[in-house]
């Protein structure tokens, strides 16, 4: 009976154990810069979301800066795009959200930590192709701290998808 019951408890906290937040072992906050010599252009994600050119050419040049700060339960990305200052807030729980996109439009994401705490990954819906689509953002930091990486990807129901990666240098 012993066995039965400590059997019960551990399939009862198994499921609590599975959905926890690995520790961040990274801090991504402070001023960065976007490092135009590594950086990729916005222009293929934006124009798998029907982006008309010349907006696309305007936006991809407003994300230069931002300001991060960075506490147990979330990340606030403070940038400057075409649409005015932006408030990214990206809560550290799996759930879902309301924030902004990069490209400062009304979203719902999801932020998770991953490999070891080390990766940021926040996902959530957009419009692509006339359709919802998921854009994807994973933030890293390099072993030295001074440049932040964020892999943004887009990809539709059909399985198009557009990937672009900004690089930061930290201020």
């Amino acid at each position: 009976m012993k066995g039965l019951t400590m059997w019960f408890m551990a399939a009862a906290l198994l499921p609590g154990l599975a959905w926890a937040q690995p520790t961040p072992q990274v801090d991504f906050s402070g001023s960065w810069a976007l490092d135009e010599q590594l950086s990729l252009p916005m222009d293929p994600i934006f124009a798998l979301q029907g982006v008309p050119w010349a907006l696309r050419k305007i936006a991809d040049g407003f994300d230069a800066s931002a300001e991060i700060t960075q506490s147990n339960e979330r990340l606030t990305v403070t940038f400057s795009n075409f649409r005015g200052v932006q408030n990214q807030v990206l809560v550290f729980d799996g759930q879902p959200h309301a924030t902004v996109n990069p490209a400062g439009l009304p979203t719902t994401m999801s932020t998770t930590w991953s490999d070891g705490g080390t990766v940021l990954v926040a996902s959530g819906p957009v419009e692509a192709e006339g359709a919802s689509a998921t854009l994807t953002e994973r933030r890293s930091l390099s072993p030295r701290g001074d440049l932040m990486t964020v892999q943004v990807q887009v990809t539709t129901p059909g399985g198009q998808s557009a990937t672009t990666r900004r690089v930061y240098r930290k201020q």
